[in-house]
């Protein structure tokens, strides 16, 4: 993709998104979080402890007898994989409380980090939506991806751009964190950010006021955007960037 123009405009009368309660002693951390909406955090979890992760993700697929077996790449295959969404999510068969997530989950690492983000060590665990290979675990569930062919794909593995955070909040009240357990880059699958669309956030819905369905914006927490709509972060200077190991995903971006 070319390289957009970045054009100059006017900023949002809302301002840019801050967490709520959120004071000038920002750990440093945080501050590429804050600037940029998304930031890597590397070492959060030791890789051997990454790699005993990912044995026991693929032990979970294959407990489910269909014939999977991560050593034999001819059972790669959605036949032989347990029901799922968009070549590897999981959001049901109980997959939000299997141990294996809840291990991750308490990792001493993973807590740091959010309780840094939040200013508190008394967190709680969403499961709202559990999804559920051995590439990220996510908040709310995981997602067990196998290299699958696109036909056998939703959509044919088309990315779904959005922000998991109804337009009606104005701070930057969900962050959303993926824990990538084994090596991935750009040539890869998996979570793309919106780079440059952060600070554009609340100008992006006050300029698109007439995209409005009846009745207003929803409320519930989540927005998909249209081609249209992301053609206004290109004519800004907005790219879309791969999402590396360890990465803390923001809303802010549009994520695939």
């Amino acid at each position: 993709m070319s390289a957009a123009t970045t054009t100059q405009t006017t900023q949002s009368a809302h301002g840019i998104l801050k967490l709520r309660g959120e004071d000038e002693a920002t750990p440093d951390f945080l501050q590429e979080l804050h600037t940029k909406g998304y930031v890597v955090v590397p070492g959060v979890i030791p890789e051997e402890q990454a790699a005993r992760y990912v044995a026991d993700a693929n032990d979970w697929l294959k407990g489910f007898g269909r014939g999977f077996d991560i050593n034999d790449k001819s059972t790669w295959n959605v036949e032989n994989l347990p029901p799922h969404f968009r070549g590897g999510l999981y959001n049901a068969l109980g997959v939000g409380h299997e141990d294996l997530l809840w291990r991750i989950r308490l990792e001493p690492g993973l807590i740091d980090v959010f309780s840094k983000v939040w200013g508190t060590d008394e967190l709680l665990v969403s499961f709202d939506l559990p999804k559920a290979v051995a590439v990220r675990f996510i908040s709310d569930g995981a997602n067990f991806s196998v290299p699958l062919p696109p036909s056998q794909i939703q959509n044919a593995g088309a990315p779904w751009p959005h922000v998991d955070q109804s337009p009606l909040k104005r701070n930057m009240e969900c962050i959303q964190g993926i824990a990538n357990l084994a090596a991935n880059g750009e040539d890869d699958g998996g979570l793309m950010i919106l780079d440059g669309s952060f600070p554009l956030y609340n100008e992006f819905f006050d300029a698109h006021e007439d995209d409005q369905p009846e009745g207003g914006w929803p409320k519930f927490d989540s927005y998909h955007h249209t081609a249209k709509q992301l053609q206004w972060f290109y004519d800004r200077g907005c790219t879309w960037k791969k999402g590396q190991r360890q990465v803390l995903g923001v809303l802010g971006k549009a994520f695939e």
